[in-house]
């Protein structure tokens, strides 16, 4: 099934979440998505870095985004588990690219790989794992 990056990104700039966060999309290939987001002084907590649950937002997504590109038709899917690590703090003024990528596709479960880092360092500021279960597309 070819990937259509187009209708990929209007799906994805639908989600009013990632939007309310400023999370932009960035480049789609066959089992792999990158996205970006500017953080902004919204996006931090009491010490002035960016809430670890919005880091795991991005993880999350660019891994779901990934897996979007190795479904069949009828297919959809819900996160079973979600890990992540984080190795270093981001703050204000950064731009986090986050990358997911699928490792792992079966017939019933798919493992994606994530990483977030900044943008201009390259510095790695989070590392996870995310597991999917694949079902039918009941939303029709």
């Amino acid at each position: 099934m070819p990937i259509d990056p187009v209708e990929q990104q209007a799906r994805f700039d639908q989600q009013g979440y990632s939007k309310h966060l400023g999370i932009e999309f960035d480049l789609v290939e066959e089992g792999f998505a990158r996205l970006r987001m500017p953080v902004k002084e919204h996006h931090l907590q009491s010490v002035l870095t960016v809430h670890g649950g919005i880091v795991a937002t991005i993880a999350d997504a660019a891994a779901a985004q990934a897996l979007h590109t190795v479904l069949s038709d009828g297919e959809a899917f819900s996160s079973i588990e979600l890990k992540i690590n984080y190795l270093s703090p981001a703050r204000a003024g950064d731009n986090l690219l986050a990358e997911g990528r699928i490792i792992r596709r079966g017939s019933r479960i798919a493992v994606g790989d994530m990483e977030v880092r900044e943008e201009a360092s390259n510095r790695l500021v989070a590392k996870g794992l995310h597991t999917f279960i694949i079902q039918k597309d009941t939303s029709s």
